[in-house]
C-alpha cells in the first residue's frame, strides 16, 4: 500500500491586536499645533527623534484633532520601535482620517512589527480595498503571506499584482525568483 500523504503542518496561531477604536478627538488650538509640528518636522529631518517626538506630543495636546501631529508622532514612534505608542497614534490618526493611505499602511507595518500579523494583513486588505493600485501594500501583504502567515496562494496573488502594476519594481527580480514557473510576463 502506498504511504499516506503527509498532512499539511498546522498554521501558526498569532495574538490578535486589541483595537481601541478611539473616537475622533475634539479640535483645539490649531495654530499652536501647526507651530509645534513644524518644530517636530525640523528635528525629525536631522534625526533628533526625541525632540521630534516631544514636539509632536505637545502638538497633540495643543490640538488633539490635528492629523499631522498624530501621524508624525506615529512615524517617529515607529522609528524608535515604540510599538504601543505608534499603534495608539496611528489608531487616532485613522479615527481622524480613515481613508489616509499612508496612515493605514504605517499602522499595518506597525501591527506586523508588534507581533500581530493577522491584523496587519487585515489593515493592508482595507488599504487595498480603497486603493487597489497601492504597490507597496501589495508587496507588504505578499511578503507577510509568503513568510509569517505561510499562505503561498495569497502571496502569489499579491506578488503578481506588484509585477502587473510596476514591472520594473526594485524587488521584481526577487519576486520572479520566488514565483518560479508561476511567473509569466
Amino acid at each position: 500500500a502506498a504511504p499516506a500523504p503527509e498532512p499539511e503542518p498546522p498554521r501558526p496561531v498569532f495574538p490578535r491586536y486589541s483595537y481601541t477604536a478611539p473616537a475622533p478627538p475634539a479640535p483645539g488650538n490649531r495654530a499652536e499645533a501647526e507651530r509645534l509640528v513644524a518644530e517636530g518636522v525640523a528635528a525629525h529631518r536631522v534625526g533628533r527623534l526625541g525632540e521630534a517626538l516631544a514636539a509632536y506630543q505637545r502638538a497633540t495636546r495643543a490640538d488633539p484633532a490635528h492629523f499631522p501631529a498624530r501621524f508624525n508622532l506615529a512615524v517617529v514612534a515607529f522609528e524608535q520601535r515604540d510599538w504601543p505608542r505608534a499603534l495608539a497614534a496611528y489608531e487616532t490618526a485613522l479615527a481622524l482620517d480613515p481613508a489616509h493611505a499612508d496612515a493605514r499602511y504605517g499602522f499595518a507595518l506597525t501591527l506586523e512589527r508588534a507581533g500581530h500579523p493577522l491584523d496587519a494583513a487585515a489593515e493592508l486588505e482595507k488599504l487595498l480595498a480603497r486603493d487597489p493600485r497601492h504597490v507597496e501594500a501589495h508587496l507588504a501583504l505578499a511578503n507577510l503571506c509568503a513568510t509569517t502567515l505561510a499562505d503561498r496562494d495569497r502571496a502569489r496573488e499579491h506578488y503578481l499584482k506588484v509585477l502587473q502594476l510596476q514591472p520594473n519594481h526594485p524587488q521584481a527580480g526577487l519576486i520572479k525568483r520566488w514565483l518560479g514557473p508561476a511567473w509569466r510576463p
